[in-house]
């Protein structure tokens, strides 16, 4: 009701009905026969009211019109009550189909108001319980006044029973996001032909879309346990005020369609067969239904090149990503290994100096010692001869040659020493 009304954020909650409430019934294992749907019922409008009048007329219930619900959800088109503007005539009449084609083709089990399928009203009265006249009976009349609502309805039921993609004993499964539909039992379109997206559901004002029913997708088996097929069908939905042109999706849904159901028509349905190619464009009016029959089967040529595309596509991202990644690290692998290098040379000569500084220390002292220890080394009279005791300078001379070899060896063993160490620190 709040969709067909043109209330805005309706396009989830219709789609939910449409395919069977499973939010309601899936949790707990009831399939979509469980869902019972209907537009009105014996208690509140008619299916005539309820495109006729926006608040109830209970007078006659004698309640000061207290009684009855309130809140219909309800539009009059635009006149309250009866009406002899044509437009406004159509557009009720319009309405009417466009209840009916929501109701018969939804997954579940409809269930028709008596009287809906000939305009039956009530003139406004949305709680005939205490009403026992013609305000509550059926006028069969109706039923000649409007005969093509009757057949109309008709043909939607002709519809429904032919084809089990409209009555699938399991809920709609959809399946992944992607281009690739052959396997999808169900397809979410926008009007361009594009499937929508979260952005398109959580558009408040989006009042129009398509639906794909794959008939080629039907999981369940029939009573016999054979493989069901079927056609394919899709529904246009049109809320809005204003016309919307509707492209159908590529081939791969469908190479023609053919429209089956127009709820502009006063009989429901165009009076010139019309066919459309994949991708051509159909002109919805505004607040209309349209329904298209696949009449050629898919061609799925360009979506597998373009899927085969893609796949190369992602491919060749991925091989280039880690090919750089491979580069990245082989430079840091690399850098990383020329710093540890170059720390390990630093370090390495850091020690070579501290290590030179050492040995030239040690040297120093070593011959430090060697010339300093004559003088300092306790000796006997007899190893030095002093020329002032003797006056001979000979024997001076003489002493002087040995105090000078032995001084030559113990530099030549302070040498040995300091080579010994040297070669033991290098080992």
């Amino acid at each position: 009701r709040d969709f067909w009304r043109g209330e805005p954020a309706t396009l989830g909650e219709f789609a939910s009905r449409l395919t069977g409430s499973s939010d309601l019934y899936a949790h707990n294992g009831r399939r979509p026969t469980a869902s019972i749907n209907f537009v009105t019922a014996h208690d509140g409008f008619t299916l005539n009211d309820l495109v006729s009048y926006n608040e109830k007329h209970n007078s006659a219930n004698g309640e000061d019109n207290r009684d009855g619900e309130s809140h219909n959800r309800s539009w009059n088109c635009g006149v309250e009550g009866p009406s002899a503007d044509p437009e406004i005539l159509q557009l009720r009449a319009q309405q009417r189909r466009n209840f009916l084609t929501t109701l018969l083709l939804s997954q579940g089990t409809p269930m028709v108001s008596h009287g809906d399928e000939m305009a039956r009203t009530q003139n406004g009265n949305n709680n005939v319980y205490c009403q026992d006249n013609e305000l509550a009976w059926i006028n069969w009349e109706q039923a000649t006044e409007h005969a093509d609502l009757l057949s109309f309805t008709r043909r939607l039921l002709r519809i429904r029973s032919n084809h089990p993609v409209f009555r699938r004993r399991r809920f709609l499964a959809g399946g992944p996001l992607g281009a690739d539909v052959r396997d999808r039992d169900i397809a979410w379109l926008v009007p361009d032909g594009q499937l929508m997206t979260q952005d398109d559901w959580d558009f408040a004002f989006g009042k129009s879309l398509m639906v794909f029913f794959n008939g080629d997708a039907i999981v369940e088996p029939d009573d016999r346990g054979q493989k069901v097929r079927d056609d394919s069908f899709i529904l246009m939905f049109n809320a809005h005020y204003e016309e919307i042109e509707f492209t159908l999706p590529p081939e791969h849904f469908g190479m023609k369609w053919k429209l089956l159901v127009d709820t502009t028509e006063a009989i429901g349905y165009p009076l010139e067969e019309l066919t459309i190619e994949a991708e051509g464009t159909l002109t919805v009016p505004a607040r209309s239904t349209m329904l298209l029959r696949q009449v050629e089967a898919p061609d799925y040529t360009k979506l597998d090149e373009r899927i085969a595309r893609e796949k190369q596509e992602v491919e060749e991202a991925l091989a280039r990503e880690a090919a750089e990644s491979d580069a990245a690290l082989r430079a840091e692998s690399q850098a990383a290994e020329e710093e540890e290098v170059s720390h390990h040379s630093r370090t390495l000569a850091e020690t070579d100096g501290a290590e030179d500084a050492e040995e030239a220390e040690d040297t120093d002292g070593v011959w430090d010692a060697d010339v300093e220890e004559p003088a300092e080394e306790p000796t006997d009279s007899d190893d030095v001869v002093h020329v002032s005791d003797t006056g001979d300078t000979a024997e001076a001379d003489a002493a002087e040659a040995a105090a000078t070899e032995d001084l030559k060896r113990r530099r030549e063993v302070a040498a040995q020493d300091d080579d010994y160490d040297s070669a033991t620190d290098e080992y």
